[in-house]
């Protein structure tokens, strides 16, 4: 049986608004997972890595490759998504207050 790895690594380092703080470790963390992952995982017969770094990990082409790149995965393959960047809080909607009850989601921010 042939088990594929399809993963997809984010990591902003530098947002172009000037009330986002830059960050400095997040491009390191993906590159150090990449490394990782394609010298680690023997057990798994292909692995499959992109990344986003700073402006490619906007909404648009995080999005995007969530559909063409993991969608790919098939039953018996694995999917990883990694975020490393700032996360913030929003209300949380009214039919999603039963799973959230401090009444906020997390989220990720992207380069745009």
């Amino acid at each position: 049986m042939e088990r594929r790895l399809y993963g997809l690594l984010v990591g902003i380092n530098n947002y172009p608004d000037p009330d986002v703080a830059d960050l400095k470790g997040c491009i390191d963390d993906i590159d150090n997972l990449e490394y990782l992952l394609n010298g680690e995982l023997e057990h798994l017969d292909d692995v499959d890595i992109l990344m986003l770094k700073n402006q490619e990990a906007t909404y648009e082409n995080v999005i995007n490759t969530f559909r063409e790149h993991l969608g790919q995965a098939g039953p018996d393959d694995i999917v990883l998504f990694h975020y490393s960047g700032h996360g913030s809080r929003e209300p949380a909607a009214p039919e999603f207050l039963e799973f959230y009850p401090d009444g906020w989601d997390e989220t990720l921010v992207l380069f745009d």
